[in-house]
């Protein structure tokens, strides 16, 4: 039985890792497909206005199925600060794309995972271990090892 939980348990994991490969290689046909926008005459607010309306529609139905006090309105105003911050944050992706290399900006992408640690730590107040921090600076080394430091 421990064998049998074991290989599910492995299983998981395998798939898990499966899925944020493809998850990764479809962000990065994402930004080919973005840099190809910017190198035409459409703007920020259209790929905007695009990217939402069709998100909003993926996700529609899945909401539409939810019971009505799980559906959120409760904490409109977090969601609401939370919608206006992706809304900024995706224009600056997309003008980021359009001027920057893709390597360079797909190394700064993974900054962003690295930054949440210590905003964690100071926001939340979650304890974080020392090790953590070492290799949270490690992999900042390594961003700085992509993007080429000597240039």
């Amino acid at each position: 039985m421990q064998q049998l939980v074991g290989r599910m348990r492995a299983d998981s994991q395998l798939l898990a890792i499966f899925l944020l490969v493809l998850g990764n290689l479809m962000i990065s046909f994402g930004d080919v497909l973005v840099k190809l926008m910017g190198q035409s005459q459409i703007s920020p607010y259209q790929y905007v206005f695009l990217r939402f309306t069709m998100t909003s529609l993926l996700l529609l139905p899945f909401w539409w199925r939810l019971a009505p006090a799980r559906r959120g309105w409760g904490q409109w105003k977090i969601h609401f600060l939370r919608g206006h911050l992706l809304l900024m944050g995706s224009v600056c992706v997309f003008v980021s794309l359009i001027y920057l290399p893709l390597a360079t900006a797909n190394a700064v992408f993974y900054a962003a995972p690295l930054l949440t640690l210590p905003l964690a730590a100071l926001i939340s107040r979650e304890q974080v271990r020392p090790a953590t921090y070492g290799v949270s600076l490690l992999g900042f080394g390594g961003i700085l090892v992509v993007l080429n430091p000597a240039e």
